[in-house]
């Protein structure tokens, strides 16, 4: 009888299929993060043709994050005919999610070392108490202001950053250099786009970590992105909410 049967066995879960190799060269970054950063001037200058304040600040971040995520899929889906995939977006294996927030909290804590190393050297260089520069510079914040710049900072900056220099960059890299070279390569010109000198260091020490996050895990973007979006929100948290 059916009744006697012993119960079947689950399927252990499919291994996720590793990105596939990328057909583009790495100087195409240069490029895309030309097209990229025009879009989002012109986003900024059509955000500033609204009222003064907060609100078009906040409307060029989050705009100039999302331009940056689309220039790079169309510039992959049109010149070489591949889609997310190919940047790493592909699912999430077990693991990745404790792996990225993991990640994530060792590169604030580590960032909090670095920044404050780098103040007392900046201080005793300038004479005087220097502070970390504010990267989005805002005055009084409405709530919905804050909402906006959060989803920017916690989510659209992720994601396209992490298309861009891990996904496109470092991927690119890998076709010819070393995970340490690469790695070292992508996290110089990610912490560079991020302009400040004061911050640099820590955010080259960040982009090492999350350069070897896609290497550990094959490819893939979601630890990195995770490892990014949690850091993102430590800085937010304590930049906006507890000042």
């Amino acid at each position: 009888m059916d009744s006697d049967r012993p119960p079947p066995i689950p399927e252990p879960p499919r291994p996720t299929e590793p990105p596939p190799p990328v057909p583009w060269r790495a100087l195409e970054a240069i490029p895309v993060w030309a097209v990229a950063f025009v879009a989002g001037l012109l986003a900024a200058g059509v955000g500033a043709l609204g009222r003064g304040g907060d609100g078009p600040t906040a409307f060029a971040v989050l705009a100039s994050e999302v331009l940056l995520a689309l220039v790079v899929i169309v510039w992959v889906r049109m010149r070489h005919g591949v889609g997310m995939r190919a940047l790493g977006a592909v699912r999430p294996e077990a693991g990745d999610v404790s792996l990225g927030l993991g990640a994530g909290l060792l590169g604030v804590l580590g960032s909090v070392v670095i920044v404050f190393a780098v103040l007392a050297v900046g201080s005793v260089v300038a004479g005087h108490p220097v502070e970390v520069p504010e990267q989005i510079p805002l005055g009084e914040p409405s709530a919905a202001v804050l909402a906006i710049v959060g989803i920017a900072v916690v989510v659209a900056a992720p994601i396209a950053e992490e298309m861009f220099f891990r996904g496109f960059l470092y991927r690119a890299l890998r076709r010819w250099a070393s995970p340490a070279l690469a790695g070292l390569i992508s996290a110089a010109i990610f912490a560079a786009s991020h302009v400040e000198p004061l911050i640099i260091p820590s955010i080259f020490a960040l982009g090492l970590v999350l350069a070897w996050l896609v290497e550990r895990r094959g490819g893939r973007l979601a630890p990195a992105i995770m490892a990014h979006g949690l850091f993102n929100l430590v800085g937010f948290v304590f930049r906006f909410l507890l000042k």
